[in-house]
């Protein structure tokens, strides 16, 4: 998903609706927006428990491509 596909689906919802997001084990919290630079479709699909993309951190002689990733705050 591209920022401008997110604003879009965004665009469909009252401005000054709250986002959040799945708390650890429960509940919600507000969520945190940072970038990072990620490693597409690189976790092998029946590690389901995984995340499809890396970062790039993890990934030793690859430099990813530079992500806005939404995690939850706190």
């Amino acid at each position: 998903m591209t920022v401008s596909e997110l604003i879009e689906m965004l665009k469909n919802y009252p401005g000054d609706m709250r986002v959040i997001v799945n708390g650890y084990e429960g509940g919600y919290n507000d969520p945190s927006v940072k970038t990072e630079p990620v490693v597409f479709d690189y976790n092998d699909a029946d590690k389901w428990y995984y995340g499809s993309h890396e970062s790039a951190r993890f990934v030793e002689g690859n430099d990813g491509v530079e992500c806005v990733v939404l995690s939850r705050g706190r």
